[in-house]
């Protein structure tokens, strides 16, 4: 396989978890600065379920989110694209979307998208 592997180009860089586990205290770090801990559901060591209900009403939460990725961004250097809907599912998918779809400038919210354009 290695052989095949460096025929083809492929190069392999060695990973540093402690590195990775450290900015991942960050980020959700800085997601508590937003949001509440009981509103926080770790997902992966780089991804997370967010319960908006209890914002939804005080605060445009696409503008919020934009907030938040621009935080991330500037203070720890992680890009990231942000999904809402009204399950896990939507907002997984709305999350592929808001990568993939420039216009959406990395932030989809499905409950405020028009269903004609879905």
């Amino acid at each position: 396989i290695e052989k095949d592997a460096l025929q083809a180009g492929v190069q392999v860089y060695s990973s540093n978890y402690t590195l990775y586990a450290e900015m991942s205290r960050r980020f959700f770090a800085v997601l508590g600065e937003f949001f509440s801990p009981d509103d926080l559901e770790a997902y992966s060591i780089d991804e997370c379920f967010i319960h908006l209900t209890p914002y939804l009403q005080s605060i445009d939460i696409s503008d919020y989110c934009n907030k938040v990725r621009n935080t991330l961004l500037k203070w720890l250097g992680l890009p990231c694209c942000i999904g809402i809907g009204y399950s896990k599912t939507q907002a997984k998918l709305a999350n592929h979307y808001a990568k993939k779809i420039k216009s959406f400038k990395g932030v989809c919210n499905f409950i405020t998208l028009d269903p004609l354009i879905m």
